[in-house]
């Protein structure tokens, strides 16, 4: 009797190494795609946040008049005692947004606040507000402007 290998029934190893090798391939790029969309719908999550989180500040200025405007200038969340405004009403406006930041993005999230008067015409006032925050090992920002 004579041994026939065309007449053998299954696999060989070879074909079931190749076979391996390529479901391990596909495999990897399956998970390197979940994990490049779990990145990136995070970081959405986090500007979508943050991007509300400048809008609330603006919002919390809306009753504040015209010439008031002035004293949030340079706020910046980071530093409270150095750039709150002393007034406690201004005050209360700065920390609300702080706790805001903080419980929302990170403890280390921060905002600062621009405002440039007669900008950009006579009679008018920029203000600019920003939320800064740290995800991956790197900063990423979003900034809102209102001129009023």
């Amino acid at each position: 009797m004579t041994f026939n290998w065309r007449d053998q029934k299954g696999l060989t190893l070879l074909e079931v190494v190749i076979a391996l090798s390529l479901l391990t391939v596909i495999i990897m790029g399956l998970m390197f795609v979940v994990g490049s969309t779990s990145k990136a719908m995070t970081m959405s999550k986090d500007r979508d946040r943050a991007t509300a989180l400048a809008s609330t500040f603006l919002e919390l200025l809306g009753t504040t008049g015209y010439d008031d405007l002035i004293v949030f200038n340079n706020v910046n969340t980071s530093d409270a005692n150095a750039t709150f405004p002393e007034e406690p009403k201004f005050y209360s406006i700065c920390d609300r947004w702080r706790n805001e930041i903080k419980s929302t993005l990170s403890s280390d999230a921060f905002g600062v606040v621009r405002v440039e008067t007669n900008t950009p015409v006579a009679g008018r006032t920029r203000i600019t507000v920003f939320v800064f925050w740290e995800r991956g090992g790197s900063q990423h920002s979003v900034n809102m402007v209102e001129v009023r």
